[in-house]
């Protein structure tokens, strides 16, 4: 597996930064060092039009990429899996920060082709996955339903996918959120994303929460599931004993990720 960061500048919100884990093929003979008993080196092969299926991973509020890389097992699961993990820096979740820029166009529309521009990673919407932790959930949830034909599954980890009652229960007036009013019945409100796509039957991803049940979204995420399912939309559903913390983010990631549809391979990839 390889690592890498990526600077690049944005349209949407400037100068920002991606870090991406990239598989790399098995070791071939003629990749060694050049002193005898080296181990070999991992070398990509990829056959001409070949491309990796690809994970979009956000972190939570305040805090960027390196959460991922510091404190989660990534790394061996996505090499186990030949997958692409690539995982912005995000500083506005909800739209509240008009002036940092438009994070949401940004994860939704630009970063995935400028990224592309750089590494062959599948554009077919079944190659390509959405998930975050916390806040970073919600708007992993959010991107995913407003481009359904990008983005095959999406997943939730802790998240606030009941916004409206997050907001009002602990962020009415606190800068860098919005009023509820501002946000029910928008493109922000995530039941009223469902319920859209209901009414106009658009096909929609394939929903993922887990939830830890001491977890203080608990309640946001049980009603939000709730709602959900009473529009007639299938979530898969996971909760164990665990608060809002890495020690349960660990564990629900990797069953995420068990639970996507992943080949494991290399998939011919669309140009």
């Amino acid at each position: 597996m390889s690592f890498m960061q990526i600077d690049l500048t944005s349209r949407y919100v400037g100068r920002t930064n991606v870090a991406v884990f990239y598989p790399t093929k098995a070791p071939s003979a003629e990749a060694k060092h050049g002193h005898p008993g080296a181990k070999p080196r991992p070398v990509i092969r990829l056959r001409p039009g070949e491309k990796y299926q690809a994970l979009w991973l956000l972190h939570g509020s305040g805090g960027d990429f390196s959460h991922w890389l510091l404190n989660s097992m990534l790394m061996e699961l996505a090499e186990k899996q030949q997958l692409a993990v690539v995982m912005p820096t995000v500083k506005d979740f909800i739209g509240g920060q008009p002036d940092l820029g438009d994070y949401f166009r940004y994860v939704s529309e630009e970063q995935p082709v400028l990224v592309r521009n750089i590494l062959p990673i599948s554009m077919a919407q079944e190659d390509n996955f959405i998930c975050g932790l916390s806040y970073g959930g919600y708007l992993a949830w959010r991107v995913a339903l407003t481009h359904p034909q990008t983005f095959s599954c999406a997943g939730s980890l802790s998240s606030p996918i009941d916004v409206l009652a997050d907001i009002r229960d602990k962020h009415l007036g606190q800068y860098g959120y919005p009023l509820p009013e501002q946000v029910a019945d928008t493109d922000r409100d995530l039941i009223h994303l469902v319920r859209k796509a209901v009414s106009e039957q658009t096909e929609l991803p394939d929903l993922f929460q887990a939830c830890g049940t001491e977890d203080f979204t608990w309640e946001y995420n049980t009603a939000a599931r709730d709602a959900v399912r009473a529009l007639g939309v299938k979530t898969a559903w996971v909760e164990f004993p665990g608060v809002h913390n890495f020690d349960f983010w660990n564990v629900a990631v990797r069953r995420f990720m068990d639970w996507l549809p992943l080949r494991g391979a290399p998939v011919e990839g669309k140009e």
